[in-house]
């Protein structure tokens, strides 16, 4: 038998906005233990990569991780790889941050390790043709994907024994392919299984089976730690190798590389794993590709050559099937593109300042891929990682003005927003506040920055079907992920199918519109707040999403937009003419928004209705104590942001957070009723669904009577303000 070779690429990263609990965990229950098993190995060698949120992580809190590193490569048993320095998807960055995420980790490896990056992680292994030309100019030599990646290129399973060699522009990249049977089998499958899976499947071109994944199977997946450090998978799976050492030797990606040739060159095809490449689809798209999987899975008439054929979608699709993503995505292009103007406006001989390269880091930051997708893993889902992103984006831009504009007060509207092709998208930006608004989307606030504390206090997600609800509505149990008795009660997060707690399918309402801020709504008389939240109430207007015109006004104090729709109500069968204007006033020396209503009836009926401006809050913290309502300066008694209630002839309200230190304030001249209620979401995650928090959803809301060709008018304020204590 020729000798068959292993290559393991394990690859750690916990997101830009986790929980520091979360990275001691992980550290504690898999980087750490997995390393002091290796060590005990020496023959074992492996190909590691951890991303620079974990790098820094490590330094800050001085890991013992970063000694067993230092020994193990010193020996040459680990190789490190680089990578986008805080885990980007690189094919989305604009170029330049492209090539400068991988020569910071370059940097980082050779400074810290004295090693040179021959290899680099690719996050989530979404590849693109054009990459290589970027991956080369980082000095980079080759990396690793999915056996998947091949396949959509048409190659079979027994050419996949090794590495090849991909082009663009005539730089040159080797690409290796990644097995999906290990992926699964390891390490959920006895060792012997996969070892005698290595040995057997030793035809083809070459003689390479090579596993690329996450590092948090070995001990941080539901009941993982138990299976791999209390009953040894680990240990025993090493040792397996070293006892097979005549027929098996496991080398890193470089030693491999200098022993052997490549099999030939390929073009490959947009890819990821074939996972994310599902969650990249929409919903009904999902079901219908997930249908077609099972005909063929069953079916005799299709071999296991022509399975990897069925695809399912492309990454980008997430910045288009959540606009949340797309948000995000835009205002990171925006902040980019100001910083590389400081860099290009440098002169060719001089270095660039310090606060430049402060800016671009925290850019940087903002670029951690977790919170621009959702699939397995809760990403955008979570609200934590969508405020880490926000918090080092609105830091990028905070160092930016306080080095470009002169200090004090000043007031700046931009028309063209965070999306160049539409216009109705404003950003009103002062020292204090971020103010995004769209007169395309029913004239709303898509974005509130407070800058001291860098903080978008909206950051909501709309509640949207999944294909995972379904599996959610049919399977709902109550189940313990917890470790179980023995190996084979361990499964992969990909076979989990738990509910962590009680009817999270009464959580599933579907919004028809983005939770985002002054939002107005025309409800029947005597709707319901249960109605309301549960999207079961009849909306008489078209003005929630419906196009507003606008008009500005800026002086070097304040800027004023005045947003006017002549939209319809629709009542008892009739089409009632009916015009909304709102102002919004922001003013250059101050953290707060004013706002004036007019609504004229202007058509020949009375019309009845409630009327209600919907705002979406997030304080990232639903049920905390230290994050609670208060009406007219009153706490309540159900005072968590994820409680819901009606109070009647309110002045004032105010949304307190102790753990951040600000608040948010609501005045009111004419004192409504507020309706208050959470938004929640069910969503998936590594150990099955889980209720999220997403917002509280803030509803003044007054009953009005117009008579034909008459008005009623409203003002109130929104304040954002710190508190100490």
């Amino acid at each position: 038998m020729e000798k068959q070779y292993l290559i393991l690429g394990i690859h750690n990263h916990q997101p830009v906005g986790n929980f520091d609990f979360v990275f001691e965990e992980c550290t504690k229950k898999a980087y750490l233990p997995f390393l002091k098993v290796l060590k005990a190995h020496p023959r074992i060698k492996i190909s590691l990569h951890y991303s620079g949120n974990m790098w820094n992580w490590f330094l800050e809190n001085s890991s013992p991780v970063l000694d067993l590193l230092h020994d193990m490569v010193a020996r040459g048993q680990v190789e490190l790889l680089s990578g986008g320095y805080y885990e980007p998807i690189l094919a989305i960055l604009p170029d330049e941050d492209k090539v400068g995420q991988i020569k910071k980790l370059n940097r980082f490896l050779s400074e810290h390790f004295q090693v040179g990056s021959r290899g680099m992680w690719l996050a989530e292994r979404v590849w693109e043709p054009h990459l290589v030309k970027y991956i080369c100019e980082a000095g980079i030599e080759y990396l690793a994907v999915d056996d998947l990646h091949f396949r959509a290129a048409g190659l079979q399973e027994e050419d996949l024994k090794g590495y090849y060699l991909t082009e663009e522009q005539g730089k040159i990249l080797k690409v290796f392919p990644g097995s999906k049977f290990l992926r699964y089998s390891i390490p959920f499958r006895k060792p012997q299984e996969t070892i005698d899976y290595i040995l057997r499947e030793n035809r083809g071109k070459g003689n390479l089976t090579l596993m690329a994944d996450d590092g948090e199977k070995f001990g941080v997946w539901p009941g993982t730690f138990k299976l791999t450090y209390q009953q040894k998978w680990l240990d025993k799976f090493f040792t397996l190798i070293e006892k097979n050492y005549d027929s098996l030797e496991i080398l890193t990606f470089s030693e491999y590389l200098d022993r052997f040739s490549p099999l030939g060159k390929i073009y490959l095809p947009t890819a990821s794993y074939s996972e994310m490449e599902e969650w990249a689809l929409l919903p009904q798209a999902a079901e219908e590709l997930n249908t077609i999987k099972k005909v063929i899975n069953t079916s005799q008439e299709f071999t296991d050559k022509e399975k990897p054929v069925i695809r399912g979608g492309f990454w980008r699709n997430f910045l288009t099937k959540y606009s949340e993503s797309n948000h995000i995505y835009q205002k990171m292009l925006w902040v980019s593109n100001q910083i590389e103007k400081c860099f290009k406006n440098q002169s060719d001989s001089s270095l660039p300042q310090k606060w430049m390269e402060e800016a671009r880091d925290e850019l940087w930051k903002g670029q951690c891929n977790d919170a621009y997708w959702h699939g397995l893993f809760g990403g955008l889902y979570l609200p934590h990682l969508r405020h880490g992103v926000y918090t080092h984006l609105i830091q990028a831009e905070n160092i930016l003005d306080k080095n470009l504009r002169p200090p004090g007060h000043w007031i700046e509207c931009s028309q063209n927003g965070l999306d160049d092709d539409k216009e109705q998208k404003l950003i009103i930006k002062t020292p204090v506040l971020n103010c995004c608004l769209d007169a395309d989307s029913g004239g709303t606030i898509t974005e509130l920055d407070y800058r001291p504390k860098s903080f978008n206090v909206i950051n909501s997600l709309m509640r949207r079907q999944e294909s995972h609800h379904q599996k959610l509505r049919q399977e709902e149990t109550i189940q313990n992920p917890a470790d179980g008795s023995d190996d084979s009660e361990v499964k992969s997060i990909h076979d989990i199918s738990v509910s962590k707690e009680e009817n999270l399918s009464g959580l599933l309402y579907y919004d028809w519109y983005a939770r985002n801020c002054l939002i107005d709504h025309f409800l029947a008389p005597g709707t319901t707040l249960q109605e309301f939240s549960r999207l079961q109430c009849l909306e008489y207007g078209d003005f929630v999403t419906g196009r507003y015109q606008k008009q500005i006004q800026s002086t070097k104090q304040m800027t004023q937009v005045t947003f006017s729709r002549d939209g319809r109500l629709q009542i008892k069968g009739k089409s009632i003419p009916f015009r909304v204007e709102k102002q919004v006033k922001i003013e250059a020396d101050k953290s707060e928004l004013t706002f004036q209503y007019q609504l004229i009836n202007c058509g020949g009926d009375v019309v009845r209705c409630t009327f209600g401006i919907e705002f979406n809050i997030n304080l990232l913290g639903g049920r905390c104590e230290d994050r609670y309502y208060r009406i007219s300066n009153v706490v309540l008694e159900d005072r968590q942001l994820a409680g819901q209630g009606i109070v009647a002839d309110v002045k004032g309200l105010q949304l307190v957070d102790e753990a951040v230190g600000l608040m948010i304030s609501f005045d009111f001249t004419n004192h409504p009723t507020l309706w208050r209620f959470p938004i929640e979401t069910a969503s998936n995650s590594e150990s099955g669904f889980e209720r999220v928090y997403q917002s509280s959803v803030i509803f003044p809301n007054w009953d009005i009577k117009l008579k034909p060709r008459s008005s009623w008018a409203c003002d109130f304020r929104l304040k954002i303000s710190d508190i100490t204590g």
